[in-house]
């Protein structure tokens, strides 16, 4: 009606003051004029007729980056912002004449969005979006997203000017103003806390596919080779020492001595943000949390671990042992699963080598990935490019890899709760011991093709096609095979010969069976070693009786995930046994019924090992 059209002429006086704007304050304050807007050239007063409106607030300053600045035909900024404030004035007189009116309120909310009032900006697209809302136009969707991220951008501000205050990352402040001194840049970034202890790296902004997100420049990196240049690595070199993890010794090695013998270190930032301790890593927990390991063979794996820091302490003491001054075996063990943690394997000039990376080591793991990083040669520096678009304020994260949580938990102190990849694909794994039967009449030549050892310990997942479990299926067909079966197995005597990469291949139906029930039998053999079962883990965990990311939680995570594994390959023996002993025509049958989509492990089985030797048997 009437109003309508004096809504009408109010826009028009709205978009005649717009015109007043240049070019570029309008883009400062990112005002949109639409195409249908006729845009005059000579400036309007406020509408008469606002003397009745509110009083305007003035404007607030963003918790965002400053804008450009305006042009000089306008004196200053407060005169933009003036200029804003009267455009905020006719939207507001809109609005009066006209409440029903949706582009009423598109003006209103980008007048706010230019006075940096974002949250009132917000409120305006909202209103008008649900005045018609099933003819808003994209312009009114554009500005909700614009608003919806400046939002989450001024937020991000205001939490990093909060953080910088916070005594707990003082020292992480100090290390981003080192690196940035020294031509670091990821200006896209930011380091969120979460607790005292636990933080991550977030977008500061949206980050599009195939962007380098971050550069280290190589004088920030610690590597391998300045651990050997040091005063003790250069014994440890002339000693030939006998180390069970010789990169990462030498990395712990320079960094115990720089941090001791220079109180000034370059890298003294950097060792400031270390943790203190690493209470999360299972070789420093109480035995309270390791009893919840029970059954588990990670109590074996943390056994070794302790052993092994241990022997390569000693051998570093033979070399050199005026180190025992420089770090006790505890300051030693610290070092050790720190650069475990954090460090990287690159190339740096075409040598490969290991290296810890200042703030490149906050980011936390995800897969699958969404990020990748290498040393780029031309840049002489570490670097990080994102694969996919990033929405600002997300966590942006890093992949170690695919591993078992055994692996996760051992070597970075956590577990993923589901460890799988998007298509289902699980890797967690279990240990099992491969016993060659001492009534085996063939007991002796096994024991000699295998250099006299009456087993072997290996790993196995899901998916018999894994590097690991390809080795474990073999050993279990070394173990099973009878009479001229012996004759096709590998010398394994030979130390070159790997398992893993040219496996023993089914051999037939009959051997097969003895696999799957010996599988089955030593899966079985392994639940009851655990005092808990699947269920009641799943109960534990369903439940909030142990705190996100503690000891406790990751300790059932790991056992539940292992039990998940032995249950499994035990449905596969139940599945597969019966099919063995069945003529070509009715396992076809079974197939094309219930396994012929190949979706999962057992499937894959069937149709890759079971079909193929049942195949083989009938064609015989």
């Amino acid at each position: 009606g009437g109003g309508g059209a004096a809504a009408a002429e109010a826009c028009s006086d709205l978009a005649r003051l717009y015109s007043n704007l240049s070019a570029a304050l309008l883009k400062a304050a990112d005002f949109v004029v639409d195409e249908e807007v006729d845009v005059a050239t000579t400036a309007m007063p406020v509408p008469a007729g606002t003397a009745g409106l509110p009083d305007v607030p003035q404007a607030e300053a963003t918790l965002g980056a400053a804008p450009p600045a305006p042009p000089a035909e306008y004196g200053s900024e407060v005169a933009a912002a003036e200029l804003m404030l009267e455009a905020l004035q006719a939207a507001e007189y809109c609005v009066k004449l006209d409440p029903a009116w949706p582009k009423s309120y598109y003006r209103r909310g980008h007048a706010l969005m230019g006075l940096g009032r974002l949250n009132e900006a917000k409120a305006a697209f909202e209103a008008g979006t649900d005045l018609n809302p099933d003819g808003v136009d994209a312009l009114m969707h554009a500005a909700l997203a614009e608003v919806a991220e400046r939002i989450v951008i001024a937020e991000i501000a205001e939490e990093e000017r909060r953080q910088r205050s916070a005594p707990d990352m003082r020292d992480f402040q100090v290390l981003i103003d080192w690196l940035l001194r020294g031509g670091a840049m990821f200006p896209e970034l930011y380091i969120k806390r979460y607790s005292s202890t636990y933080r991550g790296v977030h977008a500061r902004q949206p980050i599009r596919v195939n962007t380098q997100i971050m550069k280290i420049p190589l004088r920030f990196l610690i590597t391998v080779e300045m651990g050997k240049n040091s005063p003790i690595g250069r014994k440890m070199e002339r000693a030939n020492v006998d180390l069970t993890a010789m990169k990462h010794c030498f990395l712990s090695v320079y960094c115990l001595w720089d941090m001791k013998q220079n109180l000034d270190s370059f890298f003294k930032p950097y060792y400031n943000i270390l943790p203190e301790t690493y209470e999360v890593m299972p070789i420093f927990w109480d035995e309270d949390d390791l009893a919840l390991l029970d059954g588990s063979y990670m109590r074996t794996q943390i056994q070794e671990r302790q052993r092994n820091i241990q022997n390569d302490y000693e051998e570093i003491l033979r070399a050199a042992p005026e180190f025992a001054d420089i770090a006790t075996l505890d300051e030693f063990k610290w070092a050790r699963m720190m650069v475990a943690s954090r460090n990287f394997g690159i190339t740096i000039n075409e040598k490969k080598t290991d290296a810890l990376v200042p703030y490149a080591d906050m980011l936390n793991h995800l897969r699958p990935r969404e990020t990748k990083w290498q040393f780029d040669d031309n840049q002489n520096s570490f670097i990080i490019t994102s694969l996919q678009d990033l929405a600002v304020g997300t966590e942006v994260f890093d992949s170690y890899g695919k591993k078992c949580n055994s692996r996760f938990l051992l070597n970075y102190g956590f577990t993923v709760e589901d460890n799988r990849d998007p298509g289902g694909h699980n890797h967690n794994e279990v240990r099992l011991f491969v016993e060659i039967d001492p009534r085996d009449p063939l007991y002796s030549q096994k024991l000699e093709l295998n250099d006299g050892d009456v087993g072997f310990t290996g790993r196995i997942s899901m998916q018999h096609t894994d590097s690991n479990s390809k080795e474990t299926w073999s050993h279990l067909r070394f173990v099973c095979a009878q009479g001229v079966e012996v004759m096709q197995l590998p010398d394994l005597t030979n130390y070159d010969y790997d398992l893993s990469d040219d496996p023993i291949d089914p051999i037939s139906c009959d051997t097969e069976l003895r696999v799957l029930r010996m599988l089955k039998s030593l899966c079985v053999e392994c639940l009851t070693e655990y005092p808990t079962t699947l269920e009641e883990d799943i109960t534990i965990l369903a439940s909030d009786r142990y705190a996100q990311f503690s000891n406790e939680r990751n300790a059932v995570v790991l056992r539940r995930g292992e039990k998940e594994v032995l249950h499994y390959l035990i449905r596969l023996a139940n599945e597969a046994m019966p099919l063995l002993t069945k003529e070509w025509r009715d396992v076809k049958r079974v197939i094309n019924n219930t396994y012929a989509k190949m979706n999962d492990g057992i499937s894959r089985y069937i149709n890759l090992v079971v079909a193929d030797l049942v195949r083989g048997r009938s064609a015989a």
